[in-house]
């Protein structure tokens, strides 16, 4: 078969949808990243740690276990909490477009950064997200979140 029989032929592209897991999505990582904050800071604002530790949590059912149970069973092993580069990733682009303010080791929503998080608690996305987040909201204080990183 030569180039020239290939070519003389009709032939189409067709775009396969190509999967990307939705938590390396920049988007869905900073829509988590303002749910955190919305749902789980004081006054809508709270540490870096906080937000590695809520996400962490939101991977797993075994991770969502393990942290709710850990107060309880007064273990010498913490959580083991991973920090996550696209988080990070996601803080910056925030910050970059104006959500969120970085001031004395804390992350605050802004006015912009209120509004996009207004409008992701009256939509239906993120609600397996939203339930534990606000079920853990008591449970993941600052204290507790920096209880967990002194105990390494």
């Amino acid at each position: 078969m030569k180039v020239d029989d290939i070519l003389s032929s009709p032939f189409s592209f067709t775009r396969r949808a190509e999967y990307i897991p939705c938590d390396t999505r920049a988007s869905w990582k900073c829509a988590l990243a303002i749910l955190i904050i919305g749902i789980t800071g004081k006054d809508f604002t709270c540490s870096l740690k906080k937000i590695h530790t809520a996400n962490w949590i939101l991977k797993s059912k075994t991770h969502l276990k393990y942290f709710d149970e850990w107060p309880a069973k007064n273990s010498l092993f913490p959580p083991g909490v991973r920090m996550d580069p696209s988080i990070d990733r996601a803080i910056e682009l925030l910050a970059a477009s104006g959500h969120l303010e970085k001031s004395n080791g804390k992350l605050s929503l802004t006015d912009g950064g209120l509004v996009l998080y207004n409008g992701l608690s009256n939509e239906g996305v993120m609600l397996k997200e939203k339930e534990i987040l606000i079920s853990l909201k008591r449970k993941l204080s600052e204290a507790a979140v920096e209880r967990i990183f002194k105990a390494r």
